[in-house]
């Protein structure tokens, strides 16, 4: 009777481990927001850096230096050249899921503005993870 009710437990166990559902990680992506498509030459620009909630991650912000400069940022970022390196996510210094970054037309011409995550990190499990990068339309200067 015992080997048979052990045959029988074996069974069921395997069976359960058939209906044990998969969870498949969701692709996320850092995203991109721009205040204007065209502005004069003179004006500023807003671009929006966010990442989902959930995540800190290190983003590269590429701009086109030839035709906007860096202005300021809504939190303490660093800027070198055409790229501003950007910490950013609740486990950031800035504590926010988005920053702001104000750019100034110095001339006429098309700029562009594109995102990619240096690295990342999920915050509930605090381990690596890969966010994808986002780009913008260009914007006009002129």
């Amino acid at each position: 009777m015992k080997k048979a009710a052990s045959y029988v437990l074996s069974l069921v166990m395997m069976l359960g481990l058939l209906f044990v559902p998969t969870i498949q990680a969701q692709a996320a992506n850092v995203s991109l927001g721009v205040s204007a498509s065209t502005v004069n030459i003179g004006d500023t620009v807003t671009v929006t850096v966010s990442v989902p909630d959930g995540y800190t991650a290190t983003v590269d912000l590429s701009f086109s230096s030839n035709v906007v400069s860096f202005v300021k940022a809504s939190a303490e970022v660093g800027q070198n050249g055409s790229n501003v390196k950007i910490n950013i996510g609740k486990l950031a210094p800035a504590g926010a899921n988005s920053v702001s970054v104000t750019f100034k037309a110095h001339t006429s011409g098309t700029a562009g503005f594109s995102a990619s995550p240096a690295s990342a990190v999920d915050n509930n499990t605090v381990e690596d993870v890969s966010l994808g990068g986002a780009s913008t339309r260009p914007l006009t200067s002129r």
